[in-house]
């Protein structure tokens, strides 16, 4: 047997460049950036950039799914999409992967952090608590994986 290495960039991530898409919906909340979404909403641009990395010799590719928790979304205010996210995002992996290549889900930090505070001038200060980021996590690992 054949020894392979794999390398695993973010590749979705870095491949879809700033402005190239239009935001899904005009709901007063800018969605630039949310990646995520993109899955939604333009699912074949997600398809080419997956066949892309398989054509070029990848063996491995990961769901785009990098920020769709629930704490990153809501940014956005898209954190009720997050299963619909999850689920489009692995059946878009798995259709252009087809039978010989493996499909990891991916689960990146959120935008937030328990151990330290967002304000200067309160230390003390957090902006989730350690049960919310759990919640998410364990949630996010059941969609994603």
């Amino acid at each position: 047997m054949e020894e392979q290495r794999v390398g695993l960039p973010h590749h979705l991530k870095n491949s879809v460049q700033p402005g190239q898409f239009h935001d899904l919906v005009n709901h007063g909340v800018p969605l630039k950036g949310n990646h995520d979404l993109l899955n939604l909403s333009k699912p074949d641009a997600i398809y080419t950039i997956h066949r892309q990395y398989i054509e070029a010799g990848a063996r491995v590719i990961e769901t785009n799914t990098f920020n769709a928790n629930s704490i990153s979304q809501s940014d956005y205010n898209t954190g009720h999409l997050i299963h619909q996210i999850n689920l489009e995002a692995a059946k878009i992996a798995r259709r252009a992967a087809g039978e010989s290549v493996f499909v990891l889900g991916a689960m990146g930090p959120t935008n937030r952090t328990a151990s330290m505070s967002p304000k200067v001038e309160d230390p003390g200060y957090r902006n989730i608590t350690f049960d919310q980021f759990s919640y998410t996590v364990v949630i996010t690992r059941q969609l994603t994986f």
